[in-house]
């Protein structure tokens, strides 16, 4: 999913580059491409980061633990940013191997990547990276929590099948003993 966003901001190129560099490096984004020695003489104003799956998931569970990728430009004071996640085929979201088309999990995908563009607004527009921050953080928290209020609302179908299951094994077990032997 992609979101787009723009906003403007009265710092210059360089500053508006390195302030949204230092926050999203320290949300645990790494730098991928960015113009900070250009040749052309016009100096940093474009800045594209990327954070991988969370570490220590084997599989996706909100949308929050899926690869993202930033990408700001500075043009005369105006930034034009595209949020980005990535939920490539074959990624494993829990039941199946094959992108969700759940309509909460985009919604999910959608809310986060417009907190992180909020944030990105407060940061370098505003000059307010603990506002961002703390948007951004209100975000994924909901869609987490999100997350595990459904986790918790199929607990009880999947013990139930489970229980079903396993008494229709034992049926099965028994009907096999205890029929003749011809």
């Amino acid at each position: 999913m992609l979101v787009e966003y723009s906003f403007i901001t009265t710092l210059e190129a360089i500053d508006a580059m390195r302030l949204a560099s230092e926050f999203l490096t320290g949300r645990g984004f790494l730098v991928e491409r960015s113009n900070a020695f250009a040749l052309d003489g016009g100096g940093w104003n474009a800045l594209e980061v990327r954070l991988e799956k969370r570490k220590g998931k084997a599989r996706t569970k909100t949308a929050v633990d899926l690869k993202q990728v930033v990408r700001l430009e500075w043009d005369r004071g105006r930034i034009s940013m595209a949020a980005l996640s990535l939920l490539a085929p074959g990624i494993n979201t829990g039941l199946s191997t094959r992108p969700s088309r759940d309509k909460t999990f985009e919604a999910d995908q959608r809310q986060l990547l417009l907190a992180i563009a909020r944030a990105m607004e407060l940061v370098v527009g505003g000059q307010r990276p603990d506002q961002g921050a703390a948007e951004w953080d209100r975000a994924e928290q909901e869609v987490t929590a999100q997350a595990a209020t459904k986790r918790r609302r199929n607990q009880p179908l999947i013990i139930f099948v489970v229980i079903l299951a396993v008494i229709a094994i034992i049926v099965a077990i028994i009907g096999i003993a205890t029929s003749p032997r011809y």
